[in-house]
């Protein structure tokens, strides 16, 4: 009997940051808050501007509506959790107008991009629609 491999968050974000760069848009990038550092680094990269709880994949619309609007998405191994920083981030640019959403798995990113209008096939199905 054979298990699938677990899925880790790096293994989801690289087939959603994949995806996205595919279907959605090129200019979508990942933004290196996470991971352990020491004290120093960390201190001088909060200077910088490092912020927590920013989500992990930004882009920037290249279809649909809001050609040119920014989005975010968080994105969590199967059975991940979203700390409270990231929570506060969320709702903080959702307040703004900015989307910003969370998602356990490539197929959720997907219907996330859709519902949001942003993917390629979104945009070819609402523009027969109209």
């Amino acid at each position: 009997m054979s298990t699938a491999p677990r899925k880790t968050e790096n293994s989801v974000q690289v087939s959603v940051l994949v995806w996205i760069r595919e279907n959605v848009s090129p200019l979508v990038w990942h933004c290196a808050n996470g991971g352990s550092r020491h004290k120093l680094e960390a201190r001088k990269l909060k200077t910088l501007g490092v912020k927590a709880g920013v989500p992990d994949l930004m882009f920037i619309a290249q279809h649909g509506p809001t050609r040119g609007m920014t989005y975010y998405i968080e994105v969590k191994a199967p059975d991940g959790h979203v700390d409270i920083e990231q929570k506060k981030f969320a709702r903080e640019a959702q307040e703004l107008g900015t989307p910003c959403a969370v998602v356990f798995s490539k197929a959720e990113a997907i219907a996330q991009c859709k519902a949001w209008g942003v993917a390629k096939i979104s945009c070819s199905l609402v523009a027969v629609n109209q």
